[in-house]
């Protein structure tokens, strides 16, 4: 439950920052916001919860899944809200990350 909580986090903190960076004016402007530091607040919050459960659990695999997941519903839903258009380097980035949670996720522990 905490994983899926966490994910939330991190999925609405980042489209809730998209949103105030492109009602700013400059960046500048963003950084004296009082939102920022709501924002920063609780996204460590939320991967302070999640490396807590990592470190408790052993559902390492399920990680890869969720942080996935997680990356693809941000630029879904950055798209349908904000109408935001990935050029050739964000959608190359994204496909290289997705590959390395892939194979992380893929691979087997070892015994020690």
């Amino acid at each position: 439950m905490i994983i899926l909580i966490t994910q939330f986090l991190f999925t609405f903190t980042t489209l809730w920052a998209k949103h105030n960076l492109l009602e700013s004016e400059t960046f500048m402007d963003s950084l004296k916001e009082s939102w920022l530091v709501v924002y920063v607040s609780v996204y460590v919050l939320a991967t302070f919860m999640q490396l807590y459960v990592f470190k408790v659990t052993n559902i390492f695999k399920a990680m890869t899944f969720f942080s996935g997941f997680s990356l693809i519903l941000t630029v879904v839903l950055g798209y349908i809200l904000f109408d935001e258009i990935l050029d050739w380097r964000d959608v190359t980035s994204i496909v290289l990350v997705l590959t390395a949670l892939s194979i992380i996720g893929l691979e087997k522990k070892q015994k020690t």
